[in-house]
């Protein structure tokens, strides 16, 4: 198969409703791959305002990691409060990075500075191989 064969198979599948946290939960119990890649970007829309946030924020984010550059794979979960969360199995740090570094610019322009003061940043990443027990400290 070549190149650009295997980057249009690559994608991202969608979780949203009322048992989106189910599924998460069993995503997260998944032994993780061999190569030691899994990833998983968190992006906090509930961080924004409620005045502010619209639905197209998350629109824009969906977007954003569905046509990441190299092709991001793995699940995305939207929670309601707007959440995401998006598990790869084999994220490389170069993309993760530049999706990440590409969200926070987005979105930490109309979030209030105490937001972004009291939790962090509106988006992160870990690699689950040695970050997985920082990450379910920071999900919570």
């Amino acid at each position: 198969m070549s190149a650009s064969a295997t980057a249009a198979v690559r994608s991202l599948n969608f979780f949203e409703g009322p048992d989106v946290a189910v599924k998460f939960a069993g995503a997260m119990s998944m032994p993780a791959a061999a190569t030691g890649k899994r990833i998983a970007i968190y992006l906090r829309l509930s961080m924004l305002a409620e005045h502010i946030r619209q639905s197209y924020h998350v629109d824009l984010a969906r977007h954003t990691f569905a046509s990441a550059r190299g092709g991001l794979t793995g699940d995305l979960f939207l929670f309601d409060n707007d959440e995401i969360v998006v598990l790869s199995p084999d994220g490389d740090t170069e993309s993760t990075e530049s999706i990440t570094q590409g969200l926070r610019s987005l979105f930490e322009d109309p979030l209030p500075a105490e937001a972004e003061q009291s939790g962090g940043p509106i988006c992160n990443w870990f690699g689950l191989a040695t970050q997985a027990e920082q990450f379910k400290e920071f999900f919570r």
